[in-house]
């Protein structure tokens, strides 16, 4: 399976090798990073919780949705299409969420869509058959919707150093979400897997919680 990575290394090493720096990005990483962040790390701390939480949903919600819907007699082909209709609706609500964010702020987009996805999700787990289906649809549309937002908060945030500031809210904040799965597995086999989702589909009310500590910016408030 490593061979499929090599075209990937290949055009990435192609890329180091050749392509020339963005005209500017020298002078705007010069100077100490640590200096520059330091003023900043309890808004940095805010976007990176903010990110944390809906990643560690989204991709708990991935990954167990395909188990909570075989143990209720789904066929492959629909745990398969509720994956799908949970993706692709979070894709049409990413862009939707990036234009509500230049009319109406970036911090009330983030704060409404963490707030909405958590009575979805439940409204989800707690019905059964296609009418749950739209609820799902829902809850990923509200969780993704502010995903792209949030970088460009981090970026606001300290935007001389604005590539450092995304890392840590797309990278970082993503890997730390990504382990929130092992738990809940630990939780779904002692418990169950409906019970599982359910607490992890609580995490977002912690978000929109964190989002009413962020500082108030500009066009954040639209």
């Amino acid at each position: 399976m490593w061979v499929a990575a090599i075209p990937g290394l290949l055009v990435a090493a192609a890329l180091l090798a050749w392509a020339p720096p963005l005209p500017g990005s020298v002078h705007r990483e010069r100077g100490s990073t640590r200096r520059a962040l330091r003023p900043h790390l309890g808004a940095l701390l805010l976007v990176f919780l903010v990110v944390t939480g809906r990643a560690g949903t989204v991709i708990s919600f991935h990954t167990f949705i395909p188990v909570l819907l075989k143990e209720r007699g789904a066929s492959l082909q629909q745990c398969a299409q509720a994956i799908g209709l949970f993706i692709f609706t979070g894709a049409v609500f990413g862009l939707l969420g990036g234009h509500l964010s230049d009319r109406l702020g970036r911090r009330r987009v983030t704060f409404w869509s963490m707030l909405l996805a958590t009575p979805a999700l439940l409204s989800f787990l707690h019905l059964r058959g296609s009418a749950a289906l739209p609820l799902l649809a829902l809850g990923g549309g509200m969780l993704h919707a502010a995903v792209a937002v949030n970088i460009v908060m981090a970026q606001a945030v300290v935007p001389e150093k604005a590539s450092v500031a995304s890392s840590i809210a797309m990278g970082l904040a993503w890997g730390t979400g990504g382990l929130l799965p092992t738990p809940l597995g630990m939780l779904a086999d002692r418990f169950s897997t409906h019970a599982a989702l359910t607490l992890v589909a609580c995490v977002p009310l912690l978000a929109a919680l964190c989002c009413l500590a962020m500082p108030a910016r500009q066009k954040d408030e639209g």
